[in-house]
């Protein structure tokens, strides 16, 4: 199933994205009639190419063949760059401010965040974008202090990690580098007798994208960890700017509280 940003299709009671193309036309598109049927996964792919589930129909060439991909996963819906040519970015609901998403592995949406594709210049070499606005009117509206405190636990052997309530126990859905930096840091802690020990940004540098093989290859930066580290913080905690279980040490590394388990033999 292939759908352009003309087709207008609408449900209350599920997310749509309003769409603003460079040439200043409009159009609606409820994401439930962009999931092809059968996927569980509830994966919406979208670009220039005809082969994606929205298409941007891009004829200055600007919008990638694959520009990202929108997924839904630990109650809600996340955007993730494709390795596009010129970016992904969301703008976050009363910001000014834009998050470059090729630099986050993925970040959450929430209701009133525009995401923004290149797609021409002015001839003041001035972008011009495509505002794709996410609107989720029935999205749950959380009351930190009614929520209880959740424990994490990693099973370490299956590098799977959990939330747990008094009533539930979710998995935590983790991408490729997300995954190599906690499963290195809870080695880590479990060589220091299950208990949190700071992780060096040069130890988890290496441990997510390995020892470079060529001394001309780009160096990865502190920078691009607390970009991953930001990623699972919006995962994992409840309120990320008092963060419980991953901490930043300035200049120096990460920490994280989690209780580790082994899988039976």
């Amino acid at each position: 199933m292939t759908n352009s940003p003309s087709a207008s299709t609408s449900n209350s009671d599920y997310p749509s994205l309003k769409i603003l193309s460079p040439d200043l036309e409009e159009s609606t598109v409820c994401l439930k009639s962009l999931i092809q049927q059968g996927d569980n996964r509830q994966r919406i792919t979208v670009g220039r190419n005809e082969d994606n589930d929205l298409v941007l129909a891009d004829r200055h060439k600007m919008v990638s063949r694959w520009q990202f991909t929108l997924e839904y996963g630990n109650g809600r819906w996340w955007i993730a760059d494709e390795d596009s040519a010129n970016g992904t970015f969301v703008r976050k609901y009363n910001s000014n401010s834009q998050i470059d998403v090729r630099m986050e592995e993925a970040v959450p949406l929430r209701n009133g965040d525009e995401i923004l594709v290149v797609g021409k210049w002015t001839e003041s070499d001035i972008p011009v974008y495509w505002h794709l606005c996410f609107s989720d009117l029935d999205e749950t509206i959380p009351v930190k202090k009614m929520q209880l405190p959740a424990d994490l636990e990693y099973n370490f052997d299956r590098q799977q990690l959990f939330q747990v309530t008094r009533q539930e126990r979710d998995e935590v859905k983790l991408r490729n580098q997300e995954r190599s930096l906690i499963h290195h840091m809870a080695l880590k802690n479990l060589e220091n007798n299950n208990q949190p020990i700071l992780c060096t940004y040069d130890e988890l540098i290496e441990a997510i994208w390995g020892k470079p093989v060529d001394e001309n290859e780009p160096k990865h930066t502190n920078d691009e960890i607390n970009h991953i580290g930001w990623s699972i913080r919006q995962k994992i905690e409840p309120n990320s700017s008092e963060p419980r279980f991953f901490k930043t040490v300035k200049s120096k590394g990460c920490l994280f509280q989690v209780n580790i388990f082994r899988s039976k033999p």
